[in-house]
């Protein structure tokens, strides 16, 4: 398995930095009375979307980490949890998304998830 590279920064912005619960109900819509709900499993992933300035030379450890070593995704990797500090597994959801901040600066947006 693959760890976050040290040529990264290892916290995400503060102002970039969103974590969601996981969903892990199933709400069942009576035809009369309140919906019934249930626990779908004991675990479930949870939603992180991260958001950091790099430099270009650190965006590009960032896409060679992305593509190769994560295999665009379908690979999950070790790294800090960004809130706890705690090693977690995680995996990327979706494409990150690069902006130029300016001159060699980017802002890259990116989601993951946390694994059970």
């Amino acid at each position: 398995m693959a760890s976050w590279p040290v040529t990264l920064p290892d916290d995400p912005l503060h102002n970039g930095y969103s974590e969601t619960l996981p969903d892990n109900v199933i709400r069942t819509n009576m035809d009369k009375g309140p919906a019934k709900v249930r626990r779908r499993t004991t675990s479930n992933v949870r939603p992180i979307t991260c958001k950091m300035i790099l430099t270009t030379a650190e965006l590009g450890y960032f896409e060679t980490f992305f593509i190769t070593d994560c295999a665009s995704g379908a690979l999950s990797f070790e790294w800090a949890h960004p809130r706890t500090g705690t090693t977690t597994d995680f995996r990327f959801v979706g494409q990150p998304v690069y902006e130029r901040v300016s001159g060699s600066l980017w802002s890259v947006t990116f989601n993951v998830e946390q694994l059970p």
